[in-house]
């Protein structure tokens, strides 16, 4: 599923932004401390304020103390291997999800509605239906994968885990496993600013590198005799057989 940056990116951030504040409450206490320190900020500061200066210390520390709190709520559960795990916690896992996922024959848009739900009392059933929606685009990717690039099931699929099956970042990592790539940090900042969630800019990402990758031409299957991973799988909720 669409995952937040990494936290050593998310912390490294936030570092920063408390060295900020620290600089600012220093410079506005003791500013010839600081000058002495660092000589090049006294002409680069001298036409601010102490209070000035403090004041976006303090606002920066706050946004970025927001954004961790909010990427706290955000982050999800990432999602199962497409491959076979010898871990018995993961398998027994993967059983739990396939009790919750919907129904076949349910209407891929009612999916995409429940995940991206806003209202905090459905944040269950939206839980649920983003774990659907993701596990369903994840196999749909990997039988169009194989089938348009010509490869085999094993490469497929780890193109999917590994994030390499498209160029976008935002789409690798929505799809991604475990060792894949996150959703760049510029990206994720970026959606905040205007009010988008992650998760609904990835998932629209995902679809238009989707729909990209099915409008080229079929390629010669590198083995004739492989299985065809399962077409069912463009329903949410579908499991692979």
């Amino acid at each position: 599923m669409s995952r937040t940056p990494s936290r050593r990116g998310l912390l490294a951030v936030s570092l920063s932004a408390g060295a900020l504040l620290a600089v600012g409450a220093a410079f506005a206490r003791r500013p010839e401390f600081v000058v002495a320190l660092a000589p090049r900020l006294d002409s680069a500061l001298a036409s601010l304020p102490p209070g000035t200066i403090l004041l976006i210390a303090t606002l920066v520390l706050v946004f970025f103390a927001s954004t961790l709190g909010l990427a706290g709520r955000l982050r999800a559960t990432r999602p199962d291997p497409l491959v076979d795990s010898t871990d018995s916690s993961a398998a027994e896992r993967r059983k739990s999800t396939a009790r919750t996922r919907p129904t076949v024959g349910g209407s891929f848009d009612r999916y995409v509605d429940r995940a991206t739900a806003s209202d905090d009392g459905a944040r269950d059933v939206r839980t649920s239906a983003r774990e659907a929606l993701v596990g369903s685009l994840r196999r749909t990717a990997a039988t169009t994968y194989a089938t348009r690039v010509g490869v085999g099931d094993e490469r497929a699929l780890a193109a999917i885990e590994e994030g390499t099956w498209t160029d976008d970042p935002r789409a690798a990592a929505f799809l991604a496993g475990e060792s894949g790539p996150s959703t760049p940090l510029r990206c994720w900042l970026f959606d905040l600013a205007r009010g988008v969630d992650p998760f609904e800019a990835s998932l629209e990402a995902t679809i238009d590198e989707l729909e990209a990758l099915q409008s080229q031409p079929t390629r010669p299957s590198e083995s004739p005799g492989r299985a065809t991973l399962t077409a069912r799988a463009t329903e949410p909720g579908v499991k692979s057989t």
